[in-house]
């Protein structure tokens, strides 16, 4: 049983977009091995995003910007509506959501979710919803985040509080209607990196306060509807053939479930089949969806081994070799030491450091996930220095959605 459920969910919100993409990964252990480096990093981040959650998501330090979207009309409502890492279980067969201390621990067929902070109130319109979701994760910063109004996670969240509140998805002629929704909107929380160096320029990004930036969407009704259908059929697909829901895509090179699934078992055997003999179109195709399937796989085994080799500290192999793990100690200059560098050795600083920059870089500077109207001004005022921007060519793999580029 989870540790922070008394009970095995069958799905739980965090997993949800993955799973719409592919319903029998829910039913699959994550496997994966991690280095002692790499474990400790792993280590390291949860519990740097653990503290993030702790510190935001109270009354107390809440952002301004962040308490006026959860609540608009403070004056009216007051701050004791606000409620902070709610934990659900939600039967969408039954239509019921509780919290998890409400719920028989025996139940079959529960989902979990976690909301990190909603809001609700009812005036004159009906009920009003406000969720929001905090997101301090690496991959967020590459713009891995699905937009809220495309969010499972979010709908989830959504549900379980309605269903909490008592609305009725499917109302029934002649029985109580249940609420009228006037509003239900839901949102992502990420750094603002951009506002931070606004309001401190003089400091360290490191050392910054931490502002964010809200990104929200309006659910309306027919589209909460279609959610609970469709969380409807995932909750009997899970429940009674896992097995008939398997979708391979372009998506399985990230999945933490991928050594242990069993359409990619033959991942190795299909590369090598694929591209044996005359090529076809056929082939490569299937040769190029294999690949990334194959790699994670190689990549997989490497740790494995490397872990393994560590803990023995020799491996005997054929030919009278021997493998065993090397540690290169070094040291390292972090960027905190340049204006120091600067400083005190400014003559010698330019063959010190060897300054470069992206047009990632440049985008994530001026707060764009991908380079966008921002990073193109920034563009605009290098193109009267000359050298300054430096036309490239080159190819790559890429694969295009019909209709796309």
């Amino acid at each position: 049983m989870s540790e922070r459920y008394p009970f095995k969910p069958l799905f739980s919100a965090s997993a949800l977009d993955a799973i719409m993409r592919c319903p029998g990964a829910a039913t699959l252990p994550i496997v994966e091995i991690c280095t002692d480096e790499s474990l400790a990093l792993s280590t390291e981040a949860k519990g740097a995003g653990t503290a993030e959650h702790a510190s935001v998501l109270n009354i107390d330090s809440l952002s301004d910007n962040l308490k006026e979207w959860l609540l608009p009309d403070i004056k009216s409502t007051g701050y004791d509506v606000i409620h902070f890492e709610q934990r659900f279980a939600v039967s969408f067969d039954a239509l019921l959501s509780a919290p998890v201390d409400k719920v028989n621990p025996h139940a079959l067929g529960l989902s979990a979710g976690t909301p990190d902070a909603f809001a609700y109130w009812f005036d004159s319109q009906g009920l009003h919803v406000r969720i929001g979701d905090l997101k301090t994760g690496a991959g967020q910063g590459r713009g891995c985040l699905p937009h809220p109004s495309q969010s499972w996670q979010l709908r989830y969240y959504a549900l379980a509080v309605l269903l909490w509140l008592g609305w009725s998805p499917f109302p029934v002629a002649g029985s109580e209607v249940g609420h009228v929704l006037a509003s239900v909107k839901v949102s992502f929380w990420t750094r603002d990196y951009v506002a931070e160096r606004e309001a401190e320029p003089d400091l360290d990004p490191a050392d910054r306060a931490h502002l964010w930036r809200i990104t929200e969407a309006d659910l309306d009704e027919q589209t909460l509807r279609e959610s609970v259908t469709k969380l409807q059929e995932l909750t009997k697909q899970l429940s009674y053939a896992p097995q008939n829901v398997w979708r391979v895509g372009d998506w399985c090179g990230g999945c933490r479930s991928l050594m242990a699934c069993p359409a990619h078992k033959n991942a190795i055997e299909r590369l090598g089949t694929a591209t044996d003999g005359e090529l076809d179109d056929a082939k490569v195709a299937e040769a190029y969806e294999a690949l990334d399937v194959v790699r994670a796989q190689v990549a997989a085994a490497e740790r494995s081994v490397e872990a393994y080799v560590t803990s023995k500290g020799l491996l005997p192999l054929r030919g009278d070799r021997t493998l065993t793990r090397v540690v290169r100690k070094g040291r390292r200059v972090s960027p905190l030491a340049l204006p120091m560098l600067k400083e005190k050795f400014p003559a010698e600083y330019p063959a010190m450091v060897r300054e470069s920059t992206s047009l990632a870089r440049i985008a994530q500077a001026v707060g764009e996930a991908v380079p966008g109207p921002r990073t193109a001004m920034v563009l605009g005022e290098l193109e009267g220095t000359p050298g300054a921007l430096v036309k490239s060519e080159g190819y790559e793999l890429r694969v295009r959605r019909n209709g796309s580029d």
